[in-house]
């Protein structure tokens, strides 16, 4: 047995307890798609880093915050998509009005190239 002076307790900082449980099913929700289902391992759940590698068009590449783009996209589209056909002519017009809307279309610029790459 170990004497009580020589036993250590590892005590754990309360940031090492702490999950983030939103952001774990959102990857997780994406490794569920893109793994078995493309054959395309996307390493959010091994790092899960804040910022993931995106690409326009024409080659550039950067970083760009994933959930953020993801995020945005959606609440830009919630106000908007009501009516299909309509859509784009209010995404246009939301996004002049609203400097909120604009942020959220620029973002999902940001989605589209993460996609892409």
């Amino acid at each position: 047995m170990y004497a009580a002076s020589e036993r250590r307790e590892k005590r754990l900082a309360p940031e090492d307890l702490t999950v983030d449980y939103w952001a774990y099913t959102n990857f997780f929700t994406l490794y569920a798609i893109a793994d078995p289902g493309l054959s395309e391992r996307l390493g959010f759940l091994d790092t899960r880093p804040d910022l993931y590698t995106a690409e326009r068009m024409y080659g550039t590449l950067y970083k760009i915050n994933y959930c953020q783009c993801l995020h945005s996209n959606a609440k830009a589209q919630a106000g908007t998509v009501w009516s299909y056909e309509w859509h784009p002519v209010l995404a246009k017009i939301s996004s002049l009005l609203s400097s909120e809307y604009r942020k959220w279309r620029k973002l999902n610029e940001g989605w589209n190239d993460i996609v892409y790459h």
